[in-house]
């Protein structure tokens, strides 16, 4: 199982959300809310929230404000972001304040197609990206990623709006508008006001209209949002809703990420989960589990020093398993060497018994197949007694005599005598007429002629003993 931590520090509180997933299974493990206002710090709300969720190998993901941050929308005359990621910095200097030393940026592309791409550019001070790391390095956490609030929320949310063109996502406790078009970001915007009273103030709904309008000049657009997410409400949302509904003529949802998502909660975490503050801790977790790209200002300097893998615990799951199974395998394979060679020595033995049984009077020397091979290689190329003028071997007259006997009869063959021209055969059966029909039997094959009955006796046990010669014919 793979577990984040999504650590959310808000104007008015701290945030936490611990996310599980196993396959493609997700769930709030634990989650928190510690406000940081009137005595109590951000620090000592970080440490109370982060101690009441902490588990084993936990990983977490934590965002700067919008309002701590510079955004710059390029044009760049590449398709290739590793090449664009080379000319950036020289690209922002000129729009910068301050020294490109005293920052920390990353970019994301907003459109890209075979010539040249359009970026968004996130810049912060090294000093803000430094107070914000210093807070959480008491906490002892692996972090992973510091991305930027709203543009994780953000992400989560536009795969819920298939079929909605344009979006937007306003962030009531913050003042930040965030404007979404086919699946891409592309503003966010602190606004001037700040707290759920402004955003009722209809001068300020006038300025997002306004925000909008001059989005989609800039992007070449006509901005029409269909649905408006709101996230950190607070107070009377009823009112909330119904303004921001009349001046957008478009669909109001105070957001319930999980819900969204259908992001499973476990019971012990279900009363302590609010939604409309937790939205973003519960977005950046998801952002570890799921593997989605974003903004990252830990890179270059601020590039951890150990390896971080969120998914270590997995990792190292998954080599138990591996080896488990590797186990098994080489003893299997063990176990089937074990029968193969058991079976050749049974099957080494019964060859060298028949061979003795067949040549009694030929020492075993080597490989008793081999050594059978060649014997009965010898015995198909013996002349004279073995082979007449004709080509006809030992082994065909054998053939020959089995295929006249009728299996029905009872006989048993015990001599099988052959010279250059005559044949004899000596042998037992239950009666004459046996004897007789043997005869006539041999008597019609082409290999035979002139054959008689040498001789045909009953014996003690009531058995009669005959013998049979015949000529080889020609």
């Amino acid at each position: 199982m793979n577990t984040i931590l999504g650590i959310d520090i808000s104007p008015l509180s701290v945030n936490v959300v611990v996310v599980g997933q196993r396959f493609n299974r997700r769930w709030i493990e634990g989650c928190r809310s510690i406000p940081h206002t009137g005595g109590n710090t951000i620090a000592a709300a970080l440490a109370e929230a982060v101690s009441s969720v902490e588990g084993s190998d936990l990983s977490a993901i934590s965002a700067l404000s919008a309002r701590d941050i510079s955004f710059h929308s390029l044009t760049m005359p590449f398709s290739s972001i590793a090449k664009i990621r080379q000319v950036i910095a020289y690209e922002l200097e000129p729009r910068l304040l301050v020294p490109l030393d005293e920052v920390q940026f990353d970019l994301c592309s907003v459109s890209r197609d075979s010539d040249q791409s359009t970026i968004m550019a996130v810049v912060a001070s090294r000093n803000v990206l430094d107070y914000f790391l210093g807070r959480l390095q008491d906490t002892g956490l692996d972090l992973l990623v510091v991305d930027v609030r709203n543009h994780a929320l953000a992400l989560q949310i536009i795969p819920c709006c298939r079929g909605h063109e344009t979006i937007v996502l306003l962030d009531i406790e913050e003042s930040v508008l965030t404007i979404c078009h086919q699946g891409v970001v592309l503003l966010h915007r602190p606004l001037p006001q700040r707290g759920p009273a402004a955003v009722c103030d209809l001068a300020l709904l006038r300025g997002v209209v306004t925000t909008l309008h001059a989005c989609g000049v800039e992007n070449g657009l006509d901005l029409r949002p269909t649905r408006v997410f709101l996230t950190g409400v607070v107070g009377d949302e009823g009112q909330l809703v119904e303004t921001i509904a009349d001046q957008f003529s478009a669909e109001v949802v105070v957001l319930d990420l999980a819900a969204e998502l259908s992001v499973g909660c476990r019971p012990e975490a279900e009363s302590q989960w609010r939604p409309q503050v937790m939205n973003t801790a519960l977005a950046l977790a998801l952002r570890g589990v799921k593997g989605q790209n974003g903004f990252n200002f830990l890179s270059g300097d601020y590039l951890p020093a150990r390896s971080t893998l969120p998914y270590a615990k997995e990792l190292r799951k998954g080599i138990v398993w591996v080896s488990l199974i590797i186990a098994l395998l080489v003893l299997q394979q063990g176990l089937t060497y074990r029968d193969l060679t058991r079976r050749y020595h049974d099957l080494d033995l019964q060859t060298r018994q028949i061979f003795q049984r067949v040549f009694p009077s030929s020492p075993l020397k080597v490989d008793p197949l081999l050594q059978m091979q060649a014997k009965m290689k010898e015995v198909q190329q013996t002349k004279g007694s073995g082979i007449n003028v004709s080509g006809v071997t030992v082994l065909d007259l054998l053939t020959e005599i089995s295929a006249r006997t009728s299996l029905s009869w009872k006989v048993q063959f015990v001599a099988l005598i052959v010279d250059a021209e005559t044949i004899q055969i000596k042998g037992v059966t239950d009666n004459f007429n046996t004897v007789d029909a043997l005869k006539q039997e041999l008597a019609g094959s082409a290999n035979f002629k002139d054959v008689i009955i040498s001789s045909a006796t009953l014996d003690r046990q009531n058995s009669v003993a005959f013998e049979l010669r015949m000529q080889k014919a020609l």
